[in-house]
């Protein structure tokens, strides 16, 4: 380059050297990278009949060549040239005494490159192939070959226009196989996007589009997807406080099997922020929401507006409004909410309190269709002198009347509702009832062997109710280390037009608990404990929590933490057990010990101890019940900044019996987890590396007959790296034992690989 230089003298910048001589070319000096690696297998395989053995060569070499360069001019045409080929022979022998081998040869090459850098628009391009061909011991050639190329052009034009950029990518991939037909898959993807920030408004858009061919394999075929997204933020005033918001998105798919999928969704806001004065604000919105997702269409209007105010910065009082509209395929509903919310916060001479209420009503108002049934009846369920009873679908129950039809399997005989038919509610069953005169056509000459019913029906959550839900609380800090809190909910829905549901909403819920925490020197004790209840239609709880912790600080930096906590929840719910709603007691049980020390031994070296134990009883009546245990130890170190090891073990056994439609299984687990390794950089040249688990777990069942398994894993790994200017060296070995005593089974895999990579720059 500074020969170059010399002989054609130039200016500093680009501009500058444009005035000059041009240049023909220029390339860099080539840049290289060796790769050469070999990598030696062992797998061993047995089983109480017999045993496998496999032993693995395989030997890799490749090299990388990159270089950079421009064309007649640097402000014409910069590019980066690649050419990386690498080869692989693997050779494999059984203990059998049997062979095989297999070989790999895979060239890529490519090109990236900017066409006219410094004009107001910037070109980039790429293009890179790869072939890959793999020959096995029985002669069975495979070749792989991969084109991708690809054009990406930035539009930036003046500071007032909307800059773009545009891309495209394309990827051929043909593989040929000699027992079977060339398959051939293109790939071809189209992008654009752009964003622009002015003054008074925000715009960004982003659009793609993919096609997918293949040919010539197992199966033609042909997929598209088309994604597509504009926002826009719009600024009406010049304080900003008053924004229009625009979203636009759209995802269109079309695959192979011919299966589409549309959706589209559309989102505008008009939002608007007020400062009245200091302690007054206010702010408003207003939204409309579209989606369609194939044949199904949501709209969505709301109306919601809020008044805030703070009174003397103790008192603050926030009123809000909101009315919604949502229209769908198969559902409409009105929904009309005011919120009232008031909070008091004021410091007191050692603490603070807050106090807070939220009141809110809301206005539902549904209208839901379910669907509609054809059913065909043959034969009376209870059949008497004068009447003839014929059981509908469970979907009766919501039926709507003014959809109803009776009449005879081929539709000649129609029968009116009221004289010749009507509709009994017992219980779950719906029947309709025929009178005397439709007998007689029925059961006449000839008889009719079959009717045919069809109507609509309504979903269970068809009605109009309101729902008011009111709440309190408060938080207590006092004497500068305690605290108290508590809170109380009711949520309760009143029932005014409709198809009644199965329950309505009446949730309550209550919560008080303490705090306290206070340091005595370099001693921090703390506790906590809360209760809850909360109650549903269908579900209960109650539950208690209570922790206790000690941190001490030690001269040096050295720090002991240990703590206790305990938990237990009572309840019940509504669960389906055997297709029957049925009353499920539910609790459980949990308590957690931990003690840790993090130990300063000097500035660069720390030692941290960790000990914890956790205990778990839970009762799902109906499902499960477990008892469970653990116990956790974690040991860590780092020594300055060259060496760290940890060591970490973990044991737990749960008994636990389950109840199925198959009956009851009762199962005993036991895990064992214990990890360790150790970093060691051994000088600025080389690190060394080792890892090491035992992994362990067993299981007994009992049901009609007792099974016990277990599966053991040993796994040892060692790694050394080596660098020394632009080489470097790595080794590795990895070994992996896996046994199965219950069965006698085991596998034992053992693996070196060796490595050296060098830049010849």
């Amino acid at each position: 380059m500074a020969l170059l230089m010399l002989m054609f003298p130039v200016a500093a910048d680009a501009r500058g050297l444009f005035l000059q001589r041009p240049f023909p070319s220029y390339h860099e000096m080539p840049k290289w990278d060796i790769n050469l690696g070999y990598r030696y297998e062992d797998f061993t395989r047995k089983t109480p009949q017999s045993t496998t053995t496999t032993s693995t060569h395989r030997f890799t070499e490749g090299f990388t060549m990159t270089t950079r360069g421009f064309s007649y001019h640097p402000a014409l045409i910069n590019y980066t040239l690649s050419l990386s080929p690498s080869w692989e022979q693997e050779r494999r022998r059984a203990r059998d005494g049997s062979r095989s081998s297999g070989n790999r040869v895979r060239l890529e090459y490519g090109i990236d490159g900017t066409l006219l850098a410094l004009k107001p628009f910037a070109t980039e391009f790429f293009a890179e192939s790869t072939r890959e061909t793999r020959a096995s011991t029985f002669g069975i050639t495979t070749e792989l070959d991969t084109t991708r190329y690809g054009l990406s052009l930035t539009l930036p034009w003046w500071q007032e226009s909307f800059p773009l950029r545009v891309r495209y990518r394309h990827q051929t991939t043909d593989r040929t196989t000699a027992d079977a037909p060339t398959s051939t898959t293109n790939t071809d993807s189209w992008f654009i996007d752009g964003a622009q920030i002015k003054e008074r408004s925000v715009t960004s858009l982003s659009a793609s589009y993919s096609l997918d061919q293949t040919s010539g394999g197992v199966r033609d075929g042909r997929s598209e997807v088309t994604n597509g997204q504009f926002q826009n933020t719009l600024f009406l005033t010049e304080d900003l406080q008053l924004r229009l918001v625009s979203r636009l998105r759209g995802r269109w798919t079309e695959t192979q099997f011919g299966t589409r999928n549309d959706n589209l969704r559309l989102n505008e806001e008009l939002l608007w922020n007020r400062e009245h004065s200091a302690n007054l604000t206010s702010d408003y919105a207003a939204r409309y929401e579209y989606q369609r997702n194939n044949d199904q269409r949501e709209q969505r209007f709301e109306l919601n507006s809020g008044l805030r105010h703070q009174l003397y910065e103790n008192l603050t009082t926030t009123l809000r409004g909101r009315a919604q509209r949502e229209i769908g395929s198969t559902r409409d509903q009105d929904t009309y909410q005011g919120n009232f919310d008031m909070n008091y916060n004021r410091r007191i001479p050692t603490g603070n309190v807050n106090l807070y209420q939220r009141q809110e009503y809301r206005y539902d108002k549904r209208f839901v269709t379910g669907g509609s049934e054809i059913l065909d009846l043959t034969g009376c369920d209870e059949l008497s002198s004068d009447s003839c009873k014929l059981t509908l679908g469970e979907n009766a129950q919501r039926i709507n009347r003014d959809t109803l039809e009776l009449r005879s399997f081929d539709g000649d005989i129609i029968f009116n509702l009221g004289s010749d038919y009507e509709i009994d509610f017992e219980g779950d069953r719906v029947f309709i009832t025929l009178s005397a005169d439709p007998l007689g056509q029925i059961f006449g000459d000839p008889p009719l062997e079959q009717l045919r019913v069809s109507y609509d029906y309504l979903l269970t959550d068809n009605y109009d109710a309101t729902t008011r839900t009111q709440t309190y609380g408060g938080r207590l800090d006092f004497l500068h280390y305690w605290n108290i809190h508590g809170q109380t909910q009711r949520s309760k829905e009143n029932f005014i037009s409709g198809i009644p549901p199965d329950e309505l909403e009446d949730d309550r819920s209550y919560i008080v608990g303490f705090g306290w925490a206070r340091p005595f020197g370099s001693i921090i004790l703390n506790t906590s404990g809360s209760y809850s209840d909360s109650r549903s239609a269908t579900t209960a709880s109650e539950s208690y929590n209570a922790t206790a912790g000690l941190v001490k600080r030690f001269a040096g930096g050295s720090i002991m933490t240990n703590s206790a906590s305990y938990q237990q929840t009572d309840g019940y719910a509504q669960r389906l057990v055997e297709d029957e709603e049925r009353h499920s007691d539910e609790d459980s049980k949990q308590y957690n010990l931990l003690a840790a020390f993090d130990i300063q031994l000097r500035e660069d070296r720390l030692l941290r101890l960790q000990w914890e134990y956790e205990h778990l009883d839970s009762n799902e009546e109906f499902f499960e019940e477990r008892s469970e245990d653990s116990v956790r130890l974690l040991s860590s170190i780092r020594l300055g900044r060259n060496t760290s090891a940890a060591l970490s073990g973990r044991y737990t056994k749960a008994d636990i019996s389950r109840t199925s439609k198959t009956g009851m299984e009762t199962r005993d687990e036991e895990r064992i987890l214990i990890r360790g390794n150790v970093v060691r950089q051994l000088d600025q040249h080389s690190r060394l590396k080792l890892d090491g688990s035992y992994q362990s777990r067993s299981t007994i069942r009992r049901r009609e007959e007792t099974t016990d398994q277990k599966l053991e894993t040993y796994i040892f790994s060692a790694g050394y790296e080596y660098r020394l200017g632009w080489i470097t060296l790595a080794a590795d070995y990895r070994y992996r034992n896996e046994r199965r005593p219950h069965d006698g089974t085991s596998t034992i895999n053992n693996s070196v690989l060796l490595s050296l990579k060098r830049a010849l720059n």
